[in-house]
């Protein structure tokens, strides 16, 4: 009853915000409660346009890998099937094509693009498969870095094939590769080969471990798995050196890393000592949902304040966090109509809006945020940055557009905990199933209830004990005056 009230009130509250009118979405929105139940929400993103070759009068992209938004706001497209970079401007308007670089004099090409990055300097790094490197050139197109081989602990037979690429503030790159499975790639701005990075632990099902131990022929035992570590598929940095990375691996709950400069994922620890929620997008799927199986994370965003975004291609669909893990929000979903996606594959925001590459269609969509995300995104923000005050505004703001939205009570509660007022904040925090930080409020609210009132217990025990000493006084001369009458009367 409690979640047809709800979807109830979430549809009606939908049609009442025009930012989030669902007759015009073609998807939902939703969150998952303290108890991992799916709980319907407002909107939180909405298509804006769509960005296509074709509209940009350069012909349509073929089979596009990437996206990457610039420190200029500048949009770069891998667009691999044309073996180019194409430069859009913050307006989404066509600048430049990038169809080659000059190497030591002479003119180069790529031969299928797939990942890219540029740094704040407007030097562009791209991975080059077709050709078997990453390729780093300046805004006036001179390449000035070059990285062709493997370490050799990694060779393999197919050669060095980069996916992915990412570049620290102090040069150092990161790149993902196919078919290597120790980690990421690291590389010093001088291309030399530094460590590999973040390797993820392989987790055997124990069934299958102790069947392929006691498989009894041959050619089964050549059949069995073998237990190698998972590959990343993708990655990005944020601007504290942190590098974000996605990867697939069934046996695990968390699909996302971020990793600390000497590679320890930082995430882990959170989750499981919190008892959160696991990272990895949908929880539960049912036969209503387009898709089957677990959410595949194939891109991973890093945002401002601490803030990242996952997007799933298994149902299409974009997941939001905090810095604590909590599940912010979500949007998207698979189809044909405008705000749907038939093959997601890359992630990026510009400005306050979000942009996803669909690789099938050869298109990028293009998502602004509702009152709603807009909200959210300001209270995470707020918090972060230490303004609690600011943050319990708009968490308030909030639950007047979804009153079953947990994360906003815990937010209040969260601030209220920061200002102080520890008997507000259980209030909140116990309608936000927070039960961490609703036990920090109590253990404080307990101790605030035994200062205030110490000198009240203090002066009451030694009232009390000082009572009952003079009452074992006066007893005790009672006692002695009619043992004194005593002796007399027997004498």
């Amino acid at each position: 009853m409690k979640k047809i009230f709800c979807m109830i009130f979430i549809f009606v509250l939908s049609a009442s915000v025009p930012l989030q009118a669902s007759a015009t979405v073609p998807y939902e929105s939703y969150v998952f409660d303290n108890w991992f139940d799916y709980v319907p929400a407002p909107l939180p993103y909405v298509p804006d346009e769509v960005v296509s070759g074709d509209r940009l009068g350069i012909g349509a992209f073929s089979s596009p890998s990437d996206i990457f938004v610039s420190a200029a706001q500048e949009l770069y497209i891998a667009d691999t099937g044309n073996n180019r970079i194409v430069v859009l401007d913050k307006g989404l308007k066509l600048k430049r094509i990038i169809d080659g670089f000059s190497n030591g004099g002479r003119a180069d090409s790529f031969s299928g693009p797939t990942g890219l990055f540029v740094d704040i300097n407007g030097n562009a790094y791209v991975c080059d498969p077709g050709n078997f490197r990453m390729v780093a050139f300046a805004p006036d197109g001179e390449l000035f870095q070059l990285i062709d081989s493997l370490p050799e602990v990694a060779e393999q037979v197919s050669g060095f094939l980069p996916q992915k690429v990412t570049v620290g503030k102090n040069g150092r790159v990161y790149i993902i590769a196919q078919y290597v499975f120790q980690g990421i790639l690291t590389y010093t701005p001088e291309s030399e080969f530094l460590t590999f990075f973040g390797m993820i632990s392989v987790r055997v099902n124990p069934f299958d471990w102790f069947w392929e131990r006691i498989a009894a022929f041959r050619e089964q035992r050549a059949q069995t798995i073998l237990y190698i570590p998972m590959e990343f598929n993708n990655l990005d940095i944020d601007g504290s050196d942190f590098v974000f990375a996605t990867y697939v691996d069934t046996h695990n709950d968390q699909h996302v890393k971020k990793l600390n400069p000497i590679g320890t994922d930082i995430l882990e620890p959170l989750i499981e000592n919190r008892e959160k929620q696991p990272l990895i997008g949908d929880l539960f799927w049912s036969n209503r949902d387009t898709g089957s199986g677990a959410s595949l994370f194939v891109d991973v965003k890093a945002r401002s304040h601490g803030m990242y975004s996952c997007l799933d291609n298994t149902r299409n669909r974009v997941f939001t966090y905090d810095s604590e893990g909590n599940l912010l929000y979500v949007f998207g979903g698979i189809g044909n109509v405008v705000g749907m996606t038939q093959r997601p594959v890359a992630l990026e925001t510009m400005g306050d809006k979000m942009l996803v590459l669909d690789q099938n269609r050869g298109t990028i969509m293009v998502y602004r945020p509702t009152e709603y995300g807009r909200l959210i995104n300001l209270a995470v923000a707020h918090r972060f940055d230490g303004r609690e005050r600011e943050a319990a505004e708009a968490w308030r703001e909030i639950l007047k557009l979804d009153a079953y939205y947990e994360q906003a009570y815990a937010g209040v509660g969260k601030s209220l905990l920061s200002e102080g007022k520890n008997k507000e904040a259980l209030e909140y925090l116990k309608k936000g199933n927070d039960a961490h930080y609703y036990s920090i409020a109590y253990r404080r609210y307990r101790t605030e209830i035994m200062k205030e009132y110490s000198g009240l217990i203090f002066t009451s025990v030694v009232v009390i004990a000082g009572a009952f000493a003079a009452w074992r006084i006066v007893r005790r001369v009672r006692r002695g005056k009619k043992m004194d009458e005593g002796v007399a009367y027997d004498a």
